[in-house]
C-alpha cells in the first residue's frame, strides 16, 4: 500500500515527497517533479509514476542521510533547490518515535523457521519494547527501532523474508491486490476455532479484514529461497534422515498414492522423511491409505506406478525440509530451496548447480 506523498510549492512549482526507509538510519526521501516542470525537463527516458490520487509525477532525486542522488546528472545545477525541498519536509516532518521493534545481527534482520509461514524466513516485530530488548539481550543481537512498520514490512518483502511474526505469536503475510499494491494480513486467534484477520492501513494501524478489498497471497519463491541460501548457507535440505530411510502412502503397501495439485494439475507421488508425518498424511486423506517404508528410493521413484511423474517430499512443511524427488536414470535427483542436488549412493548429495 503506497502511502500518501507530501506537496510542497516551491518557486512557482509543486513538488511530492514520498519518505521511505523504516527509521533514521534507512530513511529516505524521494522528489517528484510535475510534468512540464521547466526546471527538470523530462526526456524520453523518464517514465512518469501514479501515486495513489495524486497523479503523475516524474522522479528526480532520492535523499537518504549519506547523500541526495539524482535521477539524470544532468539536474545537478538544481542539488541546492531540491536540498532546500527536503530540509522543508524535514522540518516539517521530524523523525517519529518508534511504534515496533525487530532484532538484527552484523547480517541484518534475523529471521525464524516458522510452520505458518513455510515459503521461507520469518522476521520478529515487537510492540513492546521491554520484552524486544531482553529478547535481543539474551539471543547476542541489538535491538532495531521501527518507526513504520507498513514501510518495515515492505522492506522485508523486497528482501525476500516470508513474512513476520508478530510478539512470536502472530503471522503476518504480504499480499496483493488486482493494482499490483502491497498490502499486510496479520492473523490471529478471536475465539475457539476462530481466527481474526487485520490488515495495516496507511495509518499504521490494524483494521479488521472482511474481505470486501480483493487481495491474495503474495507468491515470491525464488526471493525467498535466495534469502534462505543466504541464511542457512548452501545445503539440499533440513532434516534429511541420517539413514536415509523415507515414507509413502497409498492405499496398499508398497502401491504409491497419487496426488495432483491445484496450481498445475500435475500428479505426484508422495514422501515423508518420518513415519508420524506419513501416517499423519494418511489418516488425513481419508482414502484408506496406510504408510510404509522406502527402502529402495531409486526403485520407487522409477516404478510402473509413478511412471512420468515426481514425488513431493515432506509436502506441505516448510520450504527448508521439503522438495521434489526424482529419478534421472539411475540417480536420484533433488530440487530444493537451493537449487538442484544429486543423491549419491552413500547418501550424500553434491551439487548439480
Amino acid at each position: 500500500m503506497k502511502q500518501p506523498g507530501f506537496v510542497l510549492h516551491h518557486l512557482g512549482d509543486d513538488y511530492l515527497l514520498v519518505e521511505g526507509g523504516f527509521n533514521a538510519d534507512t530513511r529516505t526521501v524521494t522528489v517528484l517533479c510535475e510534468p512540464g516542470n521547466e526546471r527538470f525537463p523530462q526526456t524520453e527516458s523518464m517514465r512518469p509514476v501514479t501515486w495513489r490520487d495524486q497523479g503523475e509525477w516524474f522522479p528526480v532525486a532520492r535523499w537518504s542521510p549519506l547523500d541526495l542522488m539524482l535521477q539524470d546528472p544532468e539536474h545537478e545545477e538544481q542539488r541546492v533547490l531540491l536540498l532546500d525541498l527536503v530540509e522543508r519536509y524535514l522540518d516539517e516532518r521530524p523523525e517519529p518515535e518508534p511504534i515496533v521493534w525487530t532484532l538484527a545481527d552484523e547480517h541484518g534482520v534475523t529471521g525464524s523457521l516458522e510452520t505458518v509461514l513455510p515459503m521461507g524466513l520469518a522476521a520478529p516485530i515487537f510492540d513492546d519494547e521491554e520484552r524486544a530488548r531482553q529478547e535481543a539481550d539474551e539471543s547476542g543481537q541489538h535491538l532495531v527501532p521501527v518507526h513504520s512498520p507498513l514501510r518495515f514490512l515492505t522492506y522485508l518483502t523486497r528482501e525476500g523474508y516470508a513474512g513476520a511474526m508478530w510478539n512470536r505469536m502472530l503471522p503476518v503475510y504480504a499480499c496483493i491486490d488486482d493494482a499490483g499494491d502491497l498490502h499486510f494480513l496479520r492473523v490471529g486467534r478471536a475465539g475457539r476455532d476462530k481466527v481474526e484477520l487485520e490488515i495495516l492501513g496507511a495509518d499504521e494501524a490494524w483494521d479488521h479484514y472482511d474481505g470486501e478489498e480483493s487481495i491474495e497471497f503474495l507468491e515470491q519463491r525464488e526471493a525467498c529461497d535466495a534469502r534462505l541460501v543466504e541464511s542457512l548457507g548452501r545445503r539440499p535440505l533440513l532434516g534429511w534422515p541420517v539413514d536415509g530411510a523415507l515414507w509413502s502412502v497409498g492405499p496398499s503397501p508398497g502401491a504409491p498414492g497419487l496426488v495432483t495439485l491445484e496450481d498445475d494439475h500435475v500428479a505426484y507421488g508422495l514422501l515423508f522423511s518420518t513415519r508420524e508425518s506419513a501416517d499423519d498424511w494418511a489418516e488425513d486423506a481419508d482414502e484408506g491409505w496406510v504408510s510404509w517404508p522406502v527402502s529402495d528410493l531409486p526403485g520407487f521413484l522409477s516404478s510402473p506406478d509413478l511412471s512420468g511423474c515426481a514425488s513431493l517430499l515432506n509436502p506441505g512443511a516448510h520450504r527448508v525440509s521439503s522438495g521434489v524427488l526424482w529419478a534421472d536414470g539411475p540417480r536420484v535427483v533433488l530440487d530444493s530451496f537451493s537449487g538442484f542436488w544429486a543423491l549419491g549412493v552413500g547418501g550424500e548429495f553434491s551439487s548439480l548447480d
